[in-house]
């Protein structure tokens, strides 16, 4: 079975990739939630005031006239002017009222887990001033919503009222990737709930350029070309801009995407990162903080902390980074104009290898390096161009922290613009590459990347021969190194080793006890890894015997990850009753030195849609954990020069709260270590297996 993302050979009937961690499985349905009942919502009264004294009986009885006409006008508009719910908040004036519009396709975040559904069920009337808010909620393209005021043969518009959900307005079941089903939105947004300020929230999957919100119905998605279509045929504009377009989505948080709504929002709030979410813990409910009044910077301050609040309760370890901003979208064709200027400047044939391995060794967003969606952070990576470039970054690094007016984040090198730059995404790279045919304003950017991509395509893998490396290990196990040559360190790109464990029933097999990136690398080449005490094993509860966990680990951007690839099953009926069990990661942070699972990350099962739904695995009752076999070297114990996969594997199970894990190095047993290096050129090449322990 090949992994759609990293597309090695794992075995038939596989759940998960043993490389790059994907998963193959789908997730189940979950229980409906309990609804809020739509009623009607009553129309805001007018206030008068009483003139002052000291008139003549003739100025009285001309302002009584006025006023007495005032009022009918104001009656009339009160009987005829509220045609399908319509606000009297003022329209384009800069007052306390605002209009929220929530554009919100659940996907199977909603149908699996019912996560838009606790957003939706969290707000609460008597926290938000409702004749000064309104909040509009568009829904669609979902299979299956979990309560009973939202269907999934329709798309409609909902008004929050202080009783509930009102349905204002329904239409046939359309597709909400479409352009024409956003503007409509807007368009009656802004007819019917006119105010003085105006947010825009788009709420489901991202995927870095190639855009967000994908219809479960139609599986067509709003590109970012869909997103300009969609704001230019609505009512805003240069001179009529909402205050804020809030992306509650993944990866969206890209300068390719901010530069669509440079002309229709005063600023964006998005993240670099994949944005969580849970069944568990809400955040849509940052409305309430949120004053009438506010500009678009503080609604999306609200946001963020609201949002940072929720990780704290989801993933109360702090496993999972958070990359939260909020840009100003004035200053963003001016870092368009500065970045294709100073990347017109670097020659990348000649600096080829040194872009490639800064590239290859930033961070990546998409929580893995080999994430299709090849975003890194700005800010970063122009400052690991700087050395390449004949230009200045200095102006253009200024203007970027100057750009980002508020960054919430737990990664070093994260600072709240990302970019995209083709070098993981394999087969996607054509697709994502041409969104930029029609970005004019890209054009030096374009160039810039097209050229590198076409080096790295044209250029042969330099087929690292490894027969003649020295490799060395200590007594104990506990470091293993390998000598580079002069040449292969010169073109080295990134290194991951793997440690197997010989199957003690299968001799020709092994299995996959670690796959680490921790490697410290010296400027003379050698390479050499640290396992020493980053293993894990649990205590099986059956027999008391330790075994080995099968660990992927990670190292990126000084955040450090742990996972085992496993299957959470009958949930608590509190939670997701129906769900009977999800494929997920299970996060491994540590106490007092010690390891334990500390959530779950739901895994996306061959989506190339990001995942990002957390669980609190302790609401499930059992835990399995499986460990596939796999051939590395012939009977003669000779190499094969790759990994075979076999059909077999071994299945660890247990209830949730008993896996009792601790550190572990290599024991008096039978392991290998084997250390995959790719090039500059992206290609990935094996070294020979290195006998470590018994």
């Amino acid at each position: 079975m090949l992994c759609p993302k990293c597309s090695k050979e794992n075995p038939e009937g596989s759940q998960f990739c043993s490389f790059c961690g994907s998963s193959f499985a789908v997730q189940q349905p979950v229980t409906p939630v309990e609804p809020v009942a739509p009623v009607q919502q009553q129309a805001p009264q007018p206030v008068y005031q009483q003139p002052k004294s000291g008139l003549s009986n003739g100025q009285k009885a001309t302002i009584i006239v006025l006023l007495v006409m005032l009022v009918g006008a104001l009656s009339l508009l009160l009987l005829f002017g509220k045609k399908d719910g319509n606000s009297l908040l003022g329209k384009g004036s800069k007052d306390d009222t605002r209009t929220i519009m929530i554009y919100l396709e659940g996907s199977n975040l909603e149908s699996d887990s019912g996560i838009a559904t606790t957003d939706l069920l969290s707000l609460d009337a008597t926290k938000i001033d409702l004749d000064k808010t309104n909040i509009l909620v568009y829904t669609g393209g979902t299979k299956e919503w979990h309560n009973d005021f939202v269907k999934n043969d329709e798309n409609a518009i909902f008004l929050f009222t202080k009783d509930g959900y009102e349905k204002v307005k329904t239409y046939d079941k359309l597709n909400m990737g479409d352009p024409n089903t956003l503007s409509e939105f807007m368009n009656y947004a802004y007819d019917n709930y006119p105010a003085g300020h105006y947010n825009l929230i788009l709420d489901d999957h991202g995927a870095g350029i190639a855009g967000a919100i994908f219809d479960d119905f139609t599986n067509d998605n709003l590109t970012l070309e869909d997103f300009g279509i969609a704001m230019k045929n609505s009512p805003f504009n240069e001179k009529n801009k909402m205050d804020t377009v809030l992306f509650r989505t993944c990866l969206n948080g890209t300068l390719e995407v901010a530069s669509i709504f440079v002309p229709y929002a005063e600023y964006i709030v998005f993240s670099e990162e994949i944005s969580n979410g849970s069944p568990i813990e809400p955040v849509l409910d940052f409305i309430h903080t949120v004053n009438s009044s506010a500009d678009g910077i503080e609604f999306g301050k609200q946001y963020i902390d609201r949002y940072q609040k929720m990780m704290d309760v989801i993933d109360a370890f702090g496993v999972n980074p958070v990359t939260y901003s909020i840009v100003d979208l004035s200053k963003v064709d001016e870092i368009v104009n500065k970045l294709n200027s100073f990347v017109k400047d670097i020659d990348i044939k000649a600096s080829y290898n040194g872009i490639a391995r800064l590239r290859a060794n930033s961070y990546q967003y998409g929580k893995a390096q080999t994430s299709i969606y090849d975003t890194i952070d700005l800010y970063s990576f122009v400052k690991g161009l700087s050395s390449f470039s004949k230009g200045n970054s200095d102006d253009l690094l200024s203007l970027i922290k100057e750009a980002v007016v508020y960054n919430k984040t737990n990664l070093k090198e994260s600072n709240g613009i990302s970019i995209y730059f083709p070098y993981n995404g394999g087969t996607n790279i054509s697709q994502f590459l041409r969104v930029y045919k029609g970005f004019k304003k890209f054009d030096g950017y374009r160039t810039f990347i097209n050229t590198f991509y076409s080096t790295q395509s044209t250029a042969s893998s330099f087929a690292f021969d490894f027969t003649k490396n020295k490799a060395s290990t200590a007594k104990d196990g506990k470091e293993v190194s390998i000598q580079l040559t002069p040449e292969q360190y010169k073109n080295l790109s990134y290194v991951v080793y793997t440690v197997f464990e010989r199957v003690p029933d299968h001799p020709k097999y092994f299995s996959i006890i670690y796959n680490s990136n921790d490697v410290v690398i010296s400027d003379t080449g050698l390479v050499t890894t640290k396992i020493a005490d980053n293993l894990i094993q649990d205590k099986e509860q059956d027999t008391g015997k330790y075994y080995f966990l099968p660990v992927f680990h990670r190292i990126n951007d000084g955040v450090e990850t742990r996972y085992v690839n496993g299957i959470v099953k009958n949930p608590n009926e509190k939670y997701l009753a129906n769900n009977y069990s999800r494929n997920v990661k299970l996060q491994v942070s540590y106490k007092d030195d010690k390891p334990f699972f500390a959530s779950a990350l739901v895994s996306s099962d061959g989506d190339e849609r990001v995942e990002g739904m957390i669980l609190d695995f302790k609401t499930y009752s059992k835990i399995e954990i499986p460990v596939y076999h796999y051939k590395i070297m012939d009977d003669k114990g000779k190499f094969l020069g790759n990994i075979e996969s076999s059909s077999s594997f071994l299945l660890y199970q247990g209830d949730a709260d008993k896996f009792e894990l601790r550190r572990a190095s290599i024991d008096n047993g039978d392991y290998y270590v084997l250390f995959a290096i790719a090039d500059t050129n992206n290609e990935v090449n094996f070294a020979n297996p290195i006998k470590v322990g018994g």
